[in-house]
């Protein structure tokens, strides 16, 4: 029996680095996903920060300024929460639907969830 071990060092050094490859990419991943949670969590905070200030606005004369800040600012967030599910689909080489959030491969032309059509 003639055993080719150039070619076993090859497989197992090939499948070594895809294996490499892919945990980076993981990691990356949960590192952009809890940026993002992170970023929605700010973004329920104003939310409710809109909504105290909206019951308490009898109170206060200066809150629609206040409100204002906040809707500045929760679009901000929103953009910065968009890129970063740009950077995880990038990442998985997948995209997020705009009208239901599934996420699925780039190389559909339609949402397999909802059948939006990504142009």
């Amino acid at each position: 029996m003639n055993v080719d071990f150039d070619k076993i060092k090859k497989y197992v050094t090939d499948g070594a680095a895809k294996i490499k490859e892919a945990s980076g990419n993981l990691v990356e991943v949960t590192k952009l996903k809890h940026k993002l949670s992170e970023v929605n969590n700010e973004i329920n905070d104003c939310y409710m920060r809109i909504g105290k200030l909206v019951c308490e606005s009898d109170e206060n004369a200066d809150c629609e300024e206040a409100i204002a800040a906040l809707c500045t600012k929760v679009s901000e967030l929103k953009e910065n929460a968009q890129h970063l599910t740009d950077s995880i689909d990038d990442a998985l080489n997948k995209k997020t639907c705009s009208e239901c959030g599934f996420r699925y491969e780039k190389d559909y032309s339609y949402c397999p969830k909802c059948g939006n059509s990504e142009k």
